[in-house]
């Protein structure tokens, strides 16, 4: 792995926040529209919605209901792409980065990149953690809709969290 900054990777990581919110709310209006829904907002800031507290949102009008399937797959939506974004980050280390001339602040962007795609489906996922989820999460809406046991959702929570979390300090502190 060619040398990042760690500056520059705390600076990326800030100035990402926005876009990654879009990513994240995007990746919902994505499915909600693919499954019928009309999207009217998307909006990538914090701020109070129907009274509660949230980072980012989107709403969207169903013309038909959703199935379960589809209301989890929307809900799931956004650990799709964090999860697409971290192959395609682990990719790039592994096959391009060692064949191309790049630099310390292209390192440190692709790095601060996927840090923000693993924290927000770390986060999203750590709602399995609990007994009683945390029940405004996406985590919590996938769980009451996709029918899947606690236990099956913590076992592949642990599983997503560890094998990127490894793959990181391999690329960071080994390789």
């Amino acid at each position: 792995m060619d040398a990042v900054s760690l500056p520059l990777i705390f600076l990326f990581c800030a100035l990402w926040w926005i876009p990654q919110n879009l990513q994240h709310e995007g990746a919902h209006a994505l499915a909600a529209q693919y499954f019928g829904a009309t999207i009217t907002k998307i909006w990538p800031f914090p701020g109070m919605i129907s009274g509660r507290w949230v980072w980012a949102y989107v709403q969207y009008v169903q013309v038909v209901r959703f199935t379960s399937v589809q209301e989890a797959l929307v809900s799931a939506a956004p650990v799709i792409t964090n999860t697409v974004s971290l192959i395609i980050y682990f990719t790039y280390l592994a096959f391009l980065s060692p064949h191309l001339a790049s630099s310390v602040v292209l390192n440190s962007f692709l790095a601060a990149w996927a840090i923000n795609n693993y924290v927000d489906g770390a986060y999203n996922l750590s709602t399995f953690y609990r007994r009683v989820p945390k029940m405004s999460t996406d985590g919590w809406k996938f769980w009451e809709t996709s029918g899947f046991s606690h236990t099956v959702l913590l076992i592949h929570t642990v599983s997503w969290q560890l094998s990127f979390g490894i793959l990181f300090l391999l690329f960071y502190f080994v390789i």
